[in-house]
């Protein structure tokens, strides 16, 4: 077990868990929200692009139709929209890898160790499922797998990930990224619900185990 005391697990638990919900809320509530309006914001550019070609456009001249200011406004529009589309799809999966980043330095200082199967053994001690099913397992193999993906593509990681079926896309060739694997909001956020489930699962089965404890020692309520 660890051999943290009972105040630090407590400050611990209420590190992580507030954490966690201060992430979620400025995710949804601060930055995805900047995203909604690139649709409008790209018709807008339609609309200021088709008006200055159209202005300029002279019978006689340069353009050989007048669709010109049409076609051109939309290749506009549409180079603006997919644009901020693909900053929104490379916020979401760094996001994803930062998550990570943060659950292995969580991890790091309640368990005082990066070995794995140390991990697993206090976890099972503790009566926390471990198997494909888990959140343990969503939270350090899936989301350990899809940061790796993310930052290194094609490798090991993704030939594993390729076979839990996980619900993702590619994007391949974008104007200013390209990504093995897209995440989407929601399953980011899914990452998020069974973090916080772990995490509020093991501190209640440790402080469970620690009653326990304290009773056979001999300890009166």
């Amino acid at each position: 077990m660890c051999n943290a005391n009972e105040d630090s697990v407590i400050l611990h638990e209420i590190e992580i868990l507030d954490r966690i919900e201060v992430i979620s809320e400025t995710i949804n509530k601060r930055f995805i929200p900047l995203f909604d309006s690139i649709r409008a914001e790209a018709e807008e550019v339609y609309e200021n692009s088709y008006s200055t070609l159209a202005e300029s456009y002279d019978p006689d001249g340069d353009f050989p139709e007048q669709g010109f200011a049409h076609e051109q406004a939309l290749r506009d529009e549409a180079y603006n929209y997919h644009i901020q589309h693909e900053m929104k799809l490379e916020f979401i999966n760094n996001t994803v890898t930062w998550l990570f980043h943060l659950f292995e330095k969580d991890c790091l200082m309640v368990f005082g160790t990066n070995d794995g199967n140390k991990k697993t053994s206090i976890l099972s001690e503790l009566g926390i499922a471990v198997d494909s099913s888990s959140s343990w397992f969503k939270c350090n193999t899936e989301l350990r797998l899809l940061a790796n993906v993310i930052k290194h593509g094609k490798g090991r990681s993704l030939e594993q990930l390729e076979k839990l079926n996980l619900d993702i896309g590619k994007h391949k060739y974008g104007l200013i990224a390209n990504s093995e694997v897209v995440v989407s909001l929601e399953l980011l956020n899914k990452y998020i619900v069974e973090m916080e489930f772990f995490w509020g699962n093991y501190f209640e089965q440790s402080a469970l185990l620690n009653f326990d404890v304290s009773l056979e020692d001999g300890a009166s309520l």
